[in-house]
């Protein structure tokens, strides 16, 4: 089969979830609703698909969770973009005013340049991976923007976050939050009404760098050009297996929220971020799962061979 295919990363995601537990599942309903099947048959059937299903997932519990992994990654690599048409409506001033109405307001640190607007809110944790959610975000208006310009922002807006880091202190925590890490994503809004051409070209590289983990710390600097109407941040998501959730993927959310109303402009941005490796999007998922399987044996057995030299 030749589909679904790997650009439809969270329907294939989905998939090998459906085709792993249906291929046991189904069957163990359809005996069920068969009247002429004897109660006993159909104990015995049941009992052995069930058992059948664990041994399975136990056998290939490390391709599945590889490939959960993988498809998770590809499906945020696929929804990313280098950059964000604003939407028409886009007004920097109904941001601000959103903004405005997030957490608290604090008052800048003395380090040139201020930000116009930081904002700080903190959340109680609730997982024993955190002592503490942290959401900053400093906003900067600015003429001309250029390398230089937008180092300082950034070095600016890290400076009052570190400021701000624990203001808001949590109780009842148990032994285990306590002795956790502090979750903090800082958001930098900056509005440019100009941009020095050099600077645009490699934008997304730029504001890609010194981004923090992105699961406990995050930095998330967001350049808005006024000029061209563009929005250039990472984008890319980090992939939620059920555990911590990613505090870059918070200040993403915050972007989408705030500065394009709960809905990024797919497809008006097509400009999408390179493919990953040995990932080719229009690959079935079928050759996907497969290539997968050869290489996990592959590791296995090389993984073997070396133990016994």
């Amino acid at each position: 089969m030749k589909s679904p295919k790997l650009k439809n990363a969270l329907l294939c995601r989905i998939l090998v979830y459906v085709v792993v537990l249906g291929g046991f599942i189904a069957p163990i309903i359809i005996v069920a609703n068969l009247k002429f099947v004897p109660e006993a048959i159909k104990g015995i059937v049941g009992i052995g698909l069930a058992v059948g299903l664990l041994i399975y997932l136990i056998k290939n519990f490390v391709l599945l969770m590889a490939m959960d992994v993988g498809l998770a990654m590809l499906h945020c690599h696929n929804t990313a973009r280098k950059q964000f048409v604003l939407p028409q409506s886009f007004s920097a001033k109904k941001v601000e005013k959103r903004i405005s109405r997030f957490g608290q307001k604090c008052e800048p640190i003395a380090i040139s340049p201020r930000p116009e607007t930081l904002r700080y809110k903190s959340h109680a944790p609730l997982t024993i991976y955190s002592s503490g959610i942290e959401k900053i975000i400093a906003t900067y208006h600015i003429d001309f923007l250029d390398k230089n310009q937008y180092q300082l922002i950034v070095n600016s807006a890290t400076a009052n976050s570190k400021v701000l880091k624990g203001k808001k202190k949590h109780r009842f925590l148990d032994k285990s939050q306590k002795s956790s890490l502090l979750n903090r994503v800082t958001l930098i809004v900056i509005y440019a009404r100009r941009a020095d051409e050099k600077l645009r070209n490699g934008l997304f590289d730029v504001v890609c760098k010194n981004g923090g983990d992105g699961f406990d710390t995050a930095i998330l600097p967001c350049v808005v050009d006024l000029e061209k109407q563009v929005c250039t941040f990472d984008s890319m998501r980090m992939p939620y297996t059920g555990f911590q959730y990613p505090v870059k993927n918070r200040g993403i959310k915050i972007v989408r929220q705030y500065l394009f109303d709960n809905k990024f402009p797919f497809a008006d941005s097509p400009d999408m971020l390179d493919p990953i490796k040995d990932m080719d999007p229009e690959q079935s998922l079928w050759d996907f799962w497969k290539t997968m399987k050869k290489e996990l044996m592959s590791d296995d057995k090389n993984i073997k061979n070396a133990s016994k030299k």
